[in-house]
């Protein structure tokens, strides 16, 4: 099993999912200035010889590339999609939606963008998806977006 996860911060939901779910591959996509803060914490928080579990990207091409080698089965995205512009979270979208679980943690609004309505829309797209939208119950106007792959979506319509 291989986890994705898009805007990582400083490592955190990463290294708690190397310790509880131990997946053979993580990878990453941020921005160069938080991959750098990925290395450093995750390098002090974790054994030195579970660093090769992780792969570090901040372009599409090289993460496509990762993608078809450790497609993943598990995405997070947790306030970093919502915060990103229209085109860039587009182009990653094909990515994302090629795991089978997917967490999107979201704002309402994001500078001019609606997000409640982006994710909305996006759900109607997704056909293959099972979709849950959660609100945020210590955070106002936020949402926790869930996204289970339907295995076989034929099987699913007619029962």
């Amino acid at each position: 099993k291989n986890i994705l996860e898009i805007g990582a911060g400083y490592g955190l939901l990463s290294s708690i999912a190397l310790k509880i779910l131990k997946p053979k591959k993580i990878t990453i996509f941020d921005l160069e200035i938080f991959i750098f803060l990925q290395k450093v914490y995750l390098g002090n928080i974790i054994n030195n010889f579970l660093m090769h579990k992780f792969n570090f990207h901040n372009n599409l091409t090289s993460l496509r590339v990762s993608q078809k080698k450790f497609r993943p089965n598990l995405t997070f995205a947790m306030w970093s999609l919502s915060e990103m512009p229209i085109k860039l979270r587009e182009n990653l979208i094909p990515i994302i939606f090629d795991s089978d679980f997917i967490l999107i943690g979201y704002q309402e609004k994001f500078e001019n963008i609606n997000n409640l309505a982006y994710f909305k829309n996006l759900q109607k797209k997704k056909l293959n998806y099972k979709f849950q939208n959660i609100k945020v119950p210590y955070l106002k106007n936020n949402f926790y977006l869930f996204a289970e792959k339907i295995k076989n979506i034929n099987e699913k319509k007619y029962k």
